[in-house]
C-alpha cells in the first residue's frame, strides 16, 4: 500500500510503506521531505527561524536540514547587489567607509624619486668607468656603482605593486563584480611573457571596471580616461620587445606617472563618493 502525503508546496507525493521514515525529494520545489508512517498524518520538519523575507525566498528555507546544494549560493569573495541597493543610505555609507583613501604624495613621490635616481646612478657609473680607463684591473668600483640601480628599481616595483593592489581592492570592496581579485593583478605581473598581456588587464581593465562601477552605481565621481590606461599598457608591453624598448622606455615612465596620479584620485573619490539622485 502506498503512502500518500503532501509537500509544503502543495505537490502530492507517494511512496511505498517500506520507505516510511526515509527522505525523498519533491520533484516540484526540490526540497527534502520525510515519508510519514502509514498511520501518522503527514508532517514536515521544523522550520529554521530566518529574517522576514518574500514568499518565494521563504519557501527555500523552510526545511532545516536541506542539502547545501539546494540553498541559494553565495560567492565566497563578494555578493552581487541589485541596482536598487544604491537607494539605501545605510548601504551607501557602509560602502564608502570600506574604501581607504591613499596618499598621492607618497605613491607619486616615490615613483618620481626612484625614476629620477636611475639616470643619476647610470651617470655616476659612466664617470667612474671613465676615471678608471685605461686601467689594467677590472673596474670594480664602476660595477659597484652600477649595482646601486637595483635599489630604486626594487623600491619602485614594491610601491607600484602596493598601488595596483589598492586599486583593485577599492573596486572589490564595493561589492561590484570585477574581472579579477585584488591579488591576481600583482602576482601575474611577475610571470614572464604573460605579463605583457596581463598589464592590459591590470591597468586598462581597471579603468574600464572603474567607469562601469561609476555608471551603474550612479556615483558622483570623475570617470577614468580609458585611453590613458590603454596607452600605458601598450608602451609597457613594448618595453619587453628588443630594440623597440629604447623608443618606448621614456614615454612609458611618463605615462605611468600620470596613471598613478589618476589612480590615486580615483581611489580617494570612491572613498567619498555620493550617489546621484534622480
Amino acid at each position: 500500500m502506498a503512502i500518500v502525503f503532501s509537500c509544503h508546496c502543495g505537490q502530492k507525493l507517494s511512496a511505498k510503506e517500506e520507505y516510511a521514515g526515509r527522505e525523498i525529494q519533491c520533484p516540484s520545489c526540490q526540497s527534502i521531505q520525510i515519508v510519514p508512517a502509514a498511520e501518522e498524518p503527514p508532517r514536515a520538519r521544523q522550520a529554521t527561524s530566518y529574517p522576514k523575507m518574500s514568499r518565494r525566498r521563504e519557501s527555500e528555507y523552510d526545511v532545516a536540514d536541506v542539502s547545501r546544494k539546494y540553498r541559494p549560493r553565495e560567492t565566497n569573495y563578494r555578493r552581487r547587489r541589485f541596482e536598487d541597493d544604491i537607494d539605501d543610505p545605510l548601504l551607501d555609507g557602509a560602502l564608502k567607509a570600506r574604501v581607504e583613501p591613499v596618499s598621492m604624495a607618497f605613491y607619486l613621490g616615490s615613483y618620481i624619486s626612484s625614476v629620477v635616481l636611475l639616470p643619476i646612478i647610470y651617470f655616476a657609473f659612466v664617470i667612474t668607468l671613465l676615471a678608471h680607463f685605461p686601467g689594467t684591473e677590472p673596474p670594480w668600483k664602476a660595477f659597484a656603482v652600477l649595482g646601486l640601480v637595483a635599489i630604486p628599481i626594487i623600491y619602485n616595483v614594491v610601491v607600484c605593486s602596493m598601488l595596483i593592489y589598492k586599486m583593485w581592492n577599492a573596486l572589490a570592496r564595493q561589492d561590484f563584480p570585477i574581472r579579477t581579485t585584488p591579488g591576481s593583478p600583482v602576482g601575474l605581473m611577475f610571470v614572464p611573457l604573460f605579463n605583457a598581456y596581463w598589464v592590459f588587464q591590470s591597468l586598462w581593465g581597471w579603468m574600464q571596471d572603474y567607469n562601469e562601477l561609476v555608471d551603474r552605481r550612479r556615483l558622483d565621481v570623475p570617470r577614468m580616461p580609458e585611453g590613458l590606461g590603454l596607452a600605458t599598457a601598450i608602451l609597457w608591453a613594448c618595453t619587453s620587445v628588443p630594440c623597440l624598448n629604447y623608443l618606448t622606455i621614456v614615454p612609458s615612465f611618463v605615462l605611468l606617472g600620470v596613471f598613478i596620479g589618476y589612480a590615486c584620485n580615483g581611489i580617494n573619490a570612491l572613498a567619498n563618493a555620493d550617489v546621484i539622485e534622480d
